[in-house]
C-alpha cells in the first residue's frame, strides 16, 4: 500500500481473503500450487472440443505442461 496511494486497507484485506480462497484449494494444499488433475483436464478439454467442432483433434495432455512447476511443490 505504500507504493499505491489511495488503496483502502479494508478493501485490500478482503481481496486477499477472496484470492486466497480461490488459490488455496484442497488440491493445492495437498499437491501444491499449479497442480492439474489429469481427469478433470481431460473432461474440460472434451467438453470444449465437443462444443467447438474440435472433438478428437485435441488431447488433454497436449494442453498443459507442469515441468516448470517448482520441486518440491509450493503448498499454501
Amino acid at each position: 500500500m505504500k507504493h499505491v496511494k489511495g488503496l483502502d486497507a479494508d478493501v485490500v484485506f478482503q481481496e486477499i481473503i477472496i484470492v486466497n480462497s480461490l488459490v488455496a484449494t484442497p488440491d493445492a494444499r495437498s499437491k501444491g500450487l499449479g497442480i492439474i488433475d489429469d481427469k478433470l483436464m481431460a473432461a474440460s478439454v472434451e467438453l470444449i472440443a465437443n462444443n467447438t467442432g474440435a472433438a478428437g483433434k485435441v488431447a488433454a495432455k497436449d494442453t498443459y505442461d507442469t515441468s516448470a512447476l517448482p520441486q518440491p511443490p509450493i503448498k499454501p
